[in-house]
């Protein structure tokens, strides 16, 4: 599985959902905090 950032700790979740759901919530963060900087 791919290795997400989260919070700067990179890990590689067992469950490929919650690493879905982890790698989606990271991108829509980062692009929220590029959008309001």
């Amino acid at each position: 599985l791919p290795i997400c950032k989260v919070d700067n700790i990179e890990f590689d979740a067992k469950n490929e959902m919650i690493q879905n759901i982890r790698c989606e919530y990271n991108k829509i963060l980062d692009n929220y905090i590029k959008n309001n900087i």
